[in-house]
């Protein structure tokens, strides 16, 4: 829908920049739609009774006590990640932006497998749980960080290798700024390449600790690290030490992500997640109708 509404294709209309955003939107409509006919119909309806409509208080409040901070978490993550970057990077011209714009790209390619493996994770490391299997859980974990991290480290070496034909692929050869795109982004590829094992320490271990019930502490960590670190340093640097250009704002990206990853980690190791109770009072009463 996007090229067709962009470039006229197939009987559409060309409607350039615009065109993606109705193509997305539309897309994004069928998906929602897709997902509900599956929720309301065949086998899942009559197992799990997903046509029924009854409001259980309590068992809302746990998936708000639950699933709130979770919200939180990837509001701070977007918010730095997705807005705050364009933002301080967007100090530093146009060249400045468009090398960081290609290199959250790549980026999206590199953690987003992840992010679906961590998912999953979570379903089995609640799961394990729920059966009393908390070792279970823990190899699922473990399992889960090999696959990322040597995944995400693959990418980390590709970054550093291929950075500059990575970055050309993206900027026409007559594009005026073509050279200083590609200068720039050659250095933030290398400060991206550095962090992507943490990201993915960060990833798996934050949807385990989810899948244990912790989380709270984990979207906490994530605000703290999100404004302090990054947002104020990223600000900082790029004010006190123009210097650096927008290499600043995401040397302190790198940072955040670096903390972020070894927190969640030990968090994981010798945090409390063990003795959280995730199917306390109603839902406990849910499990046990669920199976």
């Amino acid at each position: 829908l996007n090229y067709a509404l962009i470039f006229g294709k197939f009987g559409f209309p060309e409607l350039g920049f615009a065109g993606a955003a109705w193509g997305t939107v539309i897309a994004t409509a069928i998906q929602c739609v897709v997902l509900l006919l599956f929720f309301l119909t065949g086998s899942r309806a009559a197992a799990f009774g997903t046509r029924r409509v009854r409001l259980d208080l309590p068992a809302t409040g746990q998936i708000i006590r639950y699933g709130g901070p979770t919200g939180l978490q990837i509001v701070f993550d977007l918010a730095s990640w997705g807005v705050a970057i364009s933002w301080l990077v967007g100090w530093f011209g146009t060249a400045a932006l468009a090398a960081t714009n290609i290199i959250v790209r790549y980026m999206h390619l590199s953690f987003m497998p992840p992010v679906g493996i961590g998912q999953v994770l979570q379903a089995m490391v609640g799961r394990a749980i729920g059966s009393g299997d908390k070792e279970l859980a823990t190899r699922h974990t473990a399992l889960a960080m090999k696959v990322s991290g040597a995944y995400m480290g693959t990418a980390a070496i590709l970054f550093v290798i291929f950075r500059e034909p990575l970055l050309s692929i993206f900027v026409d050869a007559q594009e005026p700024l073509r050279d200083e795109i590609i200068r720039i982004g050659a250095g933030i590829m290398i400060i991206a390449a550095v962090f992507q094992f943490f990201d993915a320490m960060a990833i798996i271990y934050g949807n385990a600790l989810r899948g244990a019930g912790d989380t709270i502490w984990p979207a906490v960590a994530t605000a703290i690290c999100s404004i302090f670190i990054y947002i104020l340093g990223g600000m900082s640097l790029a004010y006190f030490v123009p210097s650096l250009g927008s290499a600043g704002p995401w040397l302190m990206g790198m940072t955040q992500i670096i903390i972020l990853g070894m927190a969640l980690w030990l968090r994981w190791q010798f945090g409390p997640w063990r003795k959280i109770d995730i199917f306390a009072g109603s839902d406990k009463k849910l499990a046990t109708e669920g199976t």
